[in-house]
């Protein structure tokens, strides 16, 4: 009962925190860039950030109501703060599938990683989904295994929320089909497992095919750009196994294998994922252990890889520093998923393992929190 209660205590105390700190202001510089993205709503939405461009917009226009003067960056700051309150509920629910021992040490290194730096007011868009894909994995975690399969479609849902939101959400789509095929086992034949897993893809692309329909109703004329709102000036998002990015104003020549990949990537891991470079440590001398864990959760495993494969390819080539916004919560998921496995394993997190992980992710968090606005777009 005192653990369950301190447990409590914690994650409301969190929550607190969470709503009265702010955040650094990454794009208060560029008023235009959030009138582009919001404020020409009724007119224009980008499909590559749809619903999370409409939802700003309508807490905007729920904001004027009390006061007209509101601006855009305020309302998507309000958002911003919504989605630190659903990502801290995803991982206390998670925290609740692990020993009693390890719920706070999970709770904390996670409250604390590096995608909380844009959880307090920070005026982006593409971290919204992380949030809700985390709230996937817990779930898919805490039901009994027995039980899984009946929340298949609204764990798809789920991630196709993530994905509606913005679009970086759809390279998670192997997770959520992972998760489906996870359920499956007790079914007897492959057609059913085939078929379940195809069910799940479209409850993926559900939302966004029902947002559409909404959007046409209730903004008459609007034109939904298939699109990035950032115009493409960055030439090609993605970086070709083969072949170099060439540089323009703003952006520099970038090749898959290249020493610049390779630096970036390794930035990127220690920014967004430093509990994960522990596990990696940690499973050299205790390989069983890890291996296990690793076994029981491969489904989720699976959706933390999507988030590693799409930032290994993401073109990074923006400055010397990555991407923040939307390439370190990208790796949101394999922070998690490492963390639980290292407190999981480690009989007395408090003493071993909770030391370290919360060293290197203060580390990495303090890093990408001063290092945030220093960017160009």
């Amino acid at each position: 009962m005192n653990r369950s209660v301190t447990f409590a205590s914690v994650v409301a105390v969190t929550a607190v925190g969470y709503l009265l700190v702010a955040g650094p202001s990454v794009g208060a510089d560029n008023e235009v860039w959030g009138r582009k993205i919001v404020g020409e709503t009724p007119q224009l939405i980008w499909a590559s950030s749809h619903f999370g461009q409409v939802t700003d917009y309508f807490v905007l226009e729920a904001l004027r109501w009390f006061e007209p003067t509101v601006g855009v960056f305020t309302a998507m700051r309000v958002v911003s703060f919504a989605m630190g309150l659903i990502y801290l509920a995803a991982l206390a629910l998670l925290a609740t599938t692990v020993p009693r021992n390890a719920r706070v040490p999970l709770f904390v290194v996670g409250a604390l990683s590096p995608i909380t730096v844009f959880l307090h007011g920070e005026e982006e868009i593409p971290y919204y989904p992380f949030a809700f894909l985390l709230l996937a994995a817990a779930l898919w975690r805490r039901l009994d295994p027995s039980g899984r399969e009946r929340w298949a479609v609204p764990l798809a849902g789920l991630g196709g929320i993530a994905a509606a939101f913005h679009g970086v959400g759809l390279f998670f789509l192997p997770g959520i089909v992972a998760l489906r095929w996870g359920m499956d086992s007790m079914l007897r034949s492959a057609r059913e497992r085939v078929v379940g897993v195809l069910g799940s893809a479209l409850g993926f692309f559900g939302p966004t095919g029902v947002l559409f329909i909404l959007y046409v109703l209730v903004f008459p004329g609007v034109t939904i750009f298939p699109g990035d709102a950032t115009g493409g000036a960055q030439q090609r998002l993605f970086v070709p196994l083969l072949g170099t990015i060439p540089a323009v104003p703003g952006f520099r020549a970038y090749a898959f294998f290249s020493l610049t990949h390779l630096q970036d990537v390794a930035l990127l891991l220690a920014m967004g994922a430093p509990a994960l470079v522990v596990l990696v440590a940690w499973a050299a001398v205790r390989r069983d252990e890890v291996r296990a864990v690793l076994r029981a959760d491969a489904p989720l495993w699976v959706m933390a890889g999507c988030g590693l494969v799409f930032v290994l390819f993401f073109y990074a080539g923006v400055s010397v520093l990555v991407t923040q916004s939307i390439l370190v919560p990208a790796l949101s998921l394999a922070q998690v998923l490492a963390t639980l496995t290292l407190t999981t394993i480690d009989p007395r997190p408090w003493r071993r393992s909770f030391p370290i992980l919360i060293a290197v992710t203060i580390a990495a968090t303090t890093f990408a929190w001063t290092h945030a606005g220093t960017l160009s777009r």
